[in-house]
């Protein structure tokens, strides 16, 4: 690979869970140590919020809701792929492929898809790499919980899909016996990347001046030798609880 990859990375968002915020910055800060010059592109479904977040000039946050895979992302990936085999180029591309078409590989950093039961998210999870697929670009699927593959809709579509993943790190046992299931033999074992997190990663600026301010308070307070008063109840709540323990080992005595 290039010393100045470009890395797209879907499935997770800065602005939502922390367990999805984390598998991303997880990601971007383990790449950098190797690749210090990489160019990152979060497809995000939540694009709008992220760009507030993020300042980084080496992370663009990419428009990959719902809407944007379905009327955008998808049709024109076939419409380019299509005119690729006619070595024609295509009449017009929107900004959202064109930033998919950069990336060197695309990471799927969601924490869990093809699983029975969430057939509702299925055409999501399908939409969020099968355009790389179809414009060639290498999937890898990070560490997620996959199946059961019980459902004949989704035991479908995840032999049709993910066989075409170049790789699959399943997180534990479970999804490794899933998808040995469907004869698959494209995945590794592996923990969550969310285990590598490290505060370093960060990439956000999320409720600065609050936090500022609040830190602020409480220093003025310990200055002051005041006492907290969440902490004077807790230590009441202590008391009352070792007193009740207490009583019980009486009574057993």
């Amino acid at each position: 690979m290039e010393n100045s990859p470009v890395f797209g990375i879907i499935g997770g968002t800065i602005c939502g869970n922390r367990g999805a915020e984390s598998m991303v910055v997880t990601t971007i800060g383990i790449l950098r140590r190797q690749f210090p010059e990489s160019q990152f592109l979060v497809f995000s479904y939540h694009p709008e919020k992220d760009r507030k977040l993020v300042d980084d000039e080496k992370i663009s946050i990419i428009d990959a809701t719902p809407i944007s895979l379905v009327l955008k992302i998808f049709p024109q990936s076939i419409l380019i792929r299509l005119l690729r085999s006619l070595h024609f180029p295509p009449p017009f591309s929107s900004y959202e492929i064109k930033q998919l078409i950069r990336c060197n590989v695309l990471l799927d950093v969601g924490g869990i898809s093809f699983v029975d039961g969430r057939e509702v998210f299925l055409p999501y999870n399908i939409l969020t790499i099968l355009p790389a697929m179809i414009l060639n670009i290498p999937v890898i699927k990070m560490a997620q919980a996959l199946g059961p593959f019980t459902n004949p809709v989704n035991r479908l579509a995840a032999k049709s899909i993910l066989p075409k993943c170049d790789r699959i790190f399943s997180r534990g046992d479970i999804t490794s016996k899933n998808l040995q299931s469907i004869n698959l033999n494209n995945f590794q074992r592996t923990a969550d990347i969310a285990f590598l997190y490290q505060s370093q990663f960060s990439i956000s600026h999320e409720n600065d001046d609050k936090v500022n301010r609040l830190a602020g308070e409480l220093k003025r307070i310990i200055e002051q030798e005041k006492k907290i008063k969440a902490l004077e109840e807790e230590k009441a709540n202590f008391q009352k609880l070792e007193a009740r323990l207490n009583k019980l080992e009486q009574r057993q005595e």
